[in-house]
């Protein structure tokens, strides 16, 4: 459904399943909440960084990047709940569902398992783990947060119970030209990947979507609005990790 509204950008409308009308929706509110830091009409951008499944990483032209930012206006994405049905009103636009689909996901599978009566379960997704319940005898579920810079170690343990822990970071999708590196998480507002001094975000919450978008949106912002964003929120907990 995502392929066939892309393909119809600045054509017309196509109709949603329920799920993907959903994710859909979600994408957009966690854009309004966090200043568009997190964006799902960023795939232009994505593309021409490279950063899709058979991609040629390389720096885009200045010029390129001009050109494609005007296509990564969520509002430009609208969706009809009476119809249930999406469109994309620019030729060019496309919708790009990486920071979000993994949250949107986990939230599924857990809510399908407890209904089939699973009362402790851990679901790992890469990056993306979903805590049903606690441990079978009672203890909560030890989640290591790793260290950007070593693989093979981690910054702390969480102890969790039916919630969501998603880490985003520059450090695991990244190519390196003329001796600089560039990751995957780009900024919608300059087209560059986020370089707000952050290493790692790390999302805690019972929502595994906004989780998901969450920690893409306070790795973009940087850690100054991210603290802001957090202080008026009651519904998550984050962990940064920052250059120093």
């Amino acid at each position: 459904e995502i392929a066939r509204l892309n393909k119809q950008a600045g054509i017309g409308a196509i109709s949603l399943s329920e799920d993907t009308e959903k994710v859909l929706i979600n994408g957009k509110e966690i854009g309004e909440l966090t200043n568009q830091a997190f964006d799902i009409t960023i795939s232009p951008v994505v593309k021409a960084w490279g950063f899709t499944t058979d991609g040629e990483k390389h720096v885009p032209s200045p010029e390129a990047l001009e050109s494609l930012l005007p296509l990564t206006k969520a509002e430009d994405l609208v969706i009809d709940e009476n119809e249930s049905s999406a469109e994309l009103l620019k030729k060019g636009m496309a919708v790009d569902l990486g920071g979000i689909a993994k949250g949107y996901t986990s939230d599924a599978v857990t809510a399908l398992l407890k209904e089939n009566g699973v009362t402790s379960g851990l679901v790992y997704l890469g990056g993306n783990i979903s805590a049903i319940g606690a441990k079978p005898n009672g203890e909560k579920w030890n989640i290591a947060v790793e260290n950007p810079l070593d693989a093979n170690d981690y910054v702390g343990l969480l102890a969790v119970e039916d919630c969501s822990v998603v880490t985003s970071g520059g450090y695991q999708r990244y190519f390196e030209e003329n001796g600089k590196r560039y990751h995957h998480i780009i900024d919608s507002n300059t087209g560059y990947p986020a370089d707000k001094d952050l290493l790692s975000v790390t999302i805690i919450s019972k929502d595994g979507a906004k989780a998901d978008g969450f920690s893409t949106a306070l790795f973009v912002m940087g850690l100054e609005e991210s603290v802001n964003l957090w202080r008026n929120s009651n519904d998550f907990e984050v962990i940064f990790v920052t250059t120093d």
